[in-house]
């Protein structure tokens, strides 16, 4: 690689040199996997994988942190001899591995560890000895980079002989390239346990006191060997759908670990914790492990230039069902001084179980998640004739397919082509263009193509639509007029009837479920607060078996009024409209938005009869509020049918009072 031409006399320039060009190597660090972390990180992530290993001979509470005092250490062992003989017992035999140790930084901040206790335990003997037994005994690592393996030799002997009178390192000057570091290094008697091999598929040793380290993270369309992807698949189980490689480290170290008393600790991505792929992984980690603590990383300025939200990891072997696992946060970097984040929530490992595909939520309201679906089946389990359909033609030819969007209607089978920016909460923005294939589209339909014959009759059918990309839950009826290519999911199920739909609609726009969606599935946002609404995830949403009928006008007049918002605020040359205000239309949806969330809300968490429910809510026929499309199925309604139901539903809301509302506001 010729990166270390004229490096002078000082061997961290050489280390630094090589980490700064290997990450600035987009190829290597892409294909690797490679980023280096933060020193303040590793030796957070050492000292409290020490903490946890050493947690039942320091009688440390699980649920606080031990930091490790070493006066405090040294004064049991000048106390206690039992307490010395057991603390030597278990450091002599550890093993510590890096899985994948790069430039050696966990290794050498584990030796730094392991050389305070020792100057503990055996005051006399020199450090030089020390230092060599910690190599040689306890320190393992694995690359598949055999440059990085050298690189954590180099840094490894350096700290052994700095001090030294006689640094056998003190003559690398210049033009230090890797052969001769390699053969300078090997003049050295020292017996490394670092190894070029593949740590998934090569590896072989086992039982290992602490595993922990910054393991790839490798995409599934990234790893571009299948035939690396086919024996993966065949060795491990944590191998599902679009897995990335991270969570096969995470497989293959909770076997290695010894089973009594191993800790894990990996920084790694959070995407596992709540994707579809992710589900074997955590079932293996439940099954096996107990988790003590996740951090959540993601915000620290460290990690802004690479596109993964990162979580630090810690697992110990062997199951536990009182174990607690915490969830902390660290906010920005200075909190590590004190190893003390903002503690989030604490709660049974056992709950994970009862969540949808025991996902791993690290925000939110954990008692909501564990008290609703304690109650409620999920939405694919309540309905069974429940269908979520994305892409409805597939993964289409842009260029081909969009001779079948038209402007002017040809067919009564031809549907309306919405994109992605048009579906709202309760309302369709009719006026954005439609981007296809480079193309700009207004109010386009796409035409009937026989080949697409077994998909239109449902794409025809009344269904609820939800963006795949928002901030919120977003989901809007169509009486079976649209059409998407991408970006939207189309809900349906065949045996409800259009006041069961809105009934649906009613729930699934709901605070509470937006709050359980947020909890359960918000490790997986994206830049700007957005999230990606997957259609397996809406399916595993709680449902009651039975929607009251309440939740149907409920819907019918959101959607009512959110669609007359709309319309007002981009169509004031309507005449028949001119007399209708904003204000009164703002204030009637914070009306109904709130009465909405309360029912639902006494729904999921106090249940009660159907009579409990107001009566006189306004009931009404579904329609457009104008004609944007010039097709007979596109219905749409009169001004005299708009003023009527306006008036039903102020007639309501004046009636209950507003519920503490300004009703003077709407006259």
């Amino acid at each position: 690689m010729g990166v270390f031409v004229e490096i002078l006399n000082n061997i961290d320039i050489i280390i630094n040199k090589f980490e700064t060009e290997r990450f600035k190597d987009k190829k290597s660090s892409k294909s690797l996997g490679v980023f280096y972390t933060p020193w303040k990180i590793v030796n957070f992530m050492v000292s409290n994988s020490f903490k946890i290993f050493f947690e039942e001979l320091f009688q440390s509470p699980k649920s606080s942190g031990m930091n490790f005092d070493y006066n405090e250490i040294k004064h049991l062992l000048d106390q206690n001899k039992s307490f010395r003989s057991k603390l030597k017992s278990e450091i002599n035999t550890m093993k510590i591995l890096d899985p994948a140790s790069g430039s050696g930084r966990f290794l050498i901040s584990v030796a730094s560890f392991l050389y305070n206790i020792y100057k503990l335990l055996y005051k006399n003997q020199n450090d030089f000895s020390i230092k060599k037994k910690i190599i040689q005994t306890h320190l393992y690592g694995i690359d598949i980079d055999h440059q990085a393996n050298i690189i954590s030799n180099l840094r490894l002997a350096n700290w052994l002989y700095e001090g030294s009178d006689t640094d056998p390192l003190d003559m690398m000057r210049v033009n230090m390239n890797f052969i001769n570091i390699k053969k300078k290094l090997s003049e050295l008697d020292i017996k490394y346990n670092l190894f070029d091999e593949d740590f998934l598929l090569d590896f072989d040793k086992r039982n290992f006191s602490i595993i922990l380290g910054n393991p790839p993270y490798i995409e599934n369309k990234k790893i571009s060997d299948p035939q690396y992807k086919k024996h993966l698949s065949k060795k491990f189980v944590s191998t599902y759908k679009l897995f990335d490689l991270s969570v096969v480290f995470i497989e293959k170290s909770i076997n290695i670990l010894d089973q009594k008393n191993g800790v894990l600790s990996f920084l790694t991505t959070n995407k596992f914790l709540a994707a579809d792929y992710g589900i074997k992984i955590r079932e293996l980690i439940l099954e096996n492990t107990q988790i003590r603590e996740i951090i959540n990383i993601s915000s620290l300025n460290s990690f802004k230039q690479i596109s993964t939200y990162p979580i630090i990891l810690f697992l110990k072997s062997g199951t536990d069902d009182s174990n607690f696992l915490s969830i902390q946060k660290f906010e920005n970097i200075e909190q590590f001084y004190n190893h003390r984040g903002n503690q989030i929530h604490t709660f049974s490992q056992e709950k994970i179980k009862n969540f949808p595909k025991s996902a791993i939520p690290l925000s939110g309201n954990i008692e909501l998640i564990d008290h609703i679906y304690s109650k409620y089946k999920k939405l694919s389990e309540v309905f069974k004739d429940l269908k979520i359909t994305y892409r409805p033609f597939g993964f289409i030819d842009w260029v081909k397919e969009s001779k079948n969007i038209i402007e002017k209607i040809n067919s009564y089978k031809d549907l309306i082509l919405l994109g992605t920016g048009n579906v709202n909460r309760y309302y369709i923005d009719f006026d954005k263009y439609i981007k296809v294939a480079k193309n700009k589209y207004f109010h386009p339909y796409f035409q009937y193509n026989e080949k697409y014959r077994k998909i239109w009759k449902d794409l025809s059918s009344e269904k609820l639509i939800f963006r795949e990309i928002a901030k919120d839950l977003s989901l809007v009826y169509d009486p079976g007029v649209f059409v998407n290519l991408t970006g939207l999911y189309f809900l349906q199920i065949s045996s409800f009837n259009t006041d069961q739909l809105f009934g649906l609609l009613t729930l699934l726009n709901s605070e509470i479920l937006n709050t359980l969606f947020k909890s359960l599935y918000g490790t997986l946002h994206m830049s700007s607060g957005y999230l990606r609404f997957n259609g397996s995830f809406i399916k595993n949403l709680p449902i009651p078996g039975a929607i009251p009928n309440y939740f149907s006008n409920l819907g019918k007049i959101l959607h009512f009024l959110s669609q007359l918002k709309f319309e007002l605020i981009r169509k004031t040359h309507y005449r028949q409209l001119n007399e209708i205000r904003i204000d009164k239309i703002d204030l009637l949806l914070e009306y109904y938005n709130n009465l909405t969330n309360f029912w639902v809300n006494k729904l999921y968490l106090n249940p009660h009869n159907d009579s409990d429910f107001p009566k006189e809510l306004p009931n009404f026929c579904f329609k457009f509020i104008f004609p944007h499309y010039d097709c007979p199925y596109f219905k749409h309604y009169s001004s005299a049918e708009i003023n009527q139901i306006l008036n039903d539903i102020i007639s309501f809301f004046i009636k209950s009072k507003g519920h503490g509302l300004d009703i003077n506001r709407i006259n």
